[in-house]
């Protein structure tokens, strides 16, 4: 399956050639879950600080759907 993946912050920075419009199209096997996106793009989830499905905040061990688009964030903090 595909999905769109949307990065934002500095998680875009290892691909020089990243659009932020048009994301990554990732394929990935069928019941395949956030996890296993996260380590295909060797992101590390340390990096992560949320990950969305279609604007709707999920977990590390949620299926992803394919053609879905699936936005990643890096860890915010202030005040």
């Amino acid at each position: 399956m595909q999905v769109c993946v949307k990065l934002f912050g500095t998680l875009s920075n290892q691909w020089p050639d990243y659009d932020h419009e048009k994301g990554l199209i990732i394929e990935l096997p069928e019941g395949a879950i956030i996890n296993d996106l996260i380590n295909s793009l060797k992101l590390g989830s340390s990096r992560i600080g949320m990950v969305c499905i279609n604007n709707q905040k999920v977990n590390p061990d949620d299926t992803l759907i394919a053609e879905a688009e699936i936005s990643i964030f890096q860890p915010i903090c202030g005040g």
